[in-house]
């Protein structure tokens, strides 16, 4: 297994509070074939890693074409989604 090493941001809150949250720079390919930058945020207790429908669009992939699943997290409350399957390369390596 690779290990990776991502350097922490230190971001405020809403409540104003200075927290610092890992970060990982990563591209993903466009139905166009042209890779996107994101600056997505780590988190190793999921399942998966959620955009929203603006990321999507840009990426020009249409929605609702995914697979519809429903996820839950620590709230208790399911949310629905559709699955992708996206091409993603970070700045250390390719596809």
């Amino acid at each position: 297994m690779k290990k990776y090493t991502y350097k922490y941001r230190k971001e405020k809150t809403r409540t104003g509070e200075i927290v610092y949250r890992p970060v990982a720079h990563v591209y993903l390919r466009g139905k166009d074939n042209n890779f996107y930058l994101f600056d997505i945020y780590i988190d190793s207790g999921a399942d998966m890693s959620l955009f929203n429908r603006s990321d999507c669009s840009l990426l020009g992939y249409d929605l609702e074409e995914g697979i519809e699943k429903f996820f839950g997290g620590i709230g208790g409350n399911l949310i629905r989604t559709f699955v992708h399957q996206v091409p993603v390369k970070n700045r250390r390596n390719r596809v």
